[in-house]
């Protein structure tokens, strides 16, 4: 089945509803739905599942874009947690801690 299969109006209204989307994969899940013989309910969930899932990944890949992220990196939880890491000074830091409090002074007041 073709979008064009699907009628004009139905295009209309998905585009409307900003669901554009879903028509590319729309005709391969009219397909499954009746070889499954789906409930409506249960069609109109598996496309909402699909819309929030390409939802989610196009959040997820503009968070990247707009971080300047490596595409290359991942995250991996629980390798090494006594892992000392080591974060520079800014300028910043140095002049609120060195010149606007003496260190002498805080530790005093401890």
């Amino acid at each position: 089945m073709t979008p064009d299969a699907l009628g004009p109006e139905l295009i209309a209204v998905f585009r409307r509803l900003k669901l554009g989307r879903l028509l590319d994969t729309l005709p391969e899940r009219l397909v499954l739905a009746r070889q499954q013989q789906m409930a409506h309910q249960d069609f109109l969930l598996l496309l909402l599942h699909d819309e929030v899932a390409r939802r989610d990944s196009a959040a997820v890949t503009l968070r990247v874009a707009l971080a300047h992220l490596d595409p290359a990196m991942t995250l991996e939880l629980g390798r090494d947690r006594a892992a000392k890491v080591a974060v520079p000074p800014s300028p910043l830091h140095r002049y609120a801690y060195d010149d606007v409090i003496p260190l002498a002074g805080i530790e005093a007041a401890f």
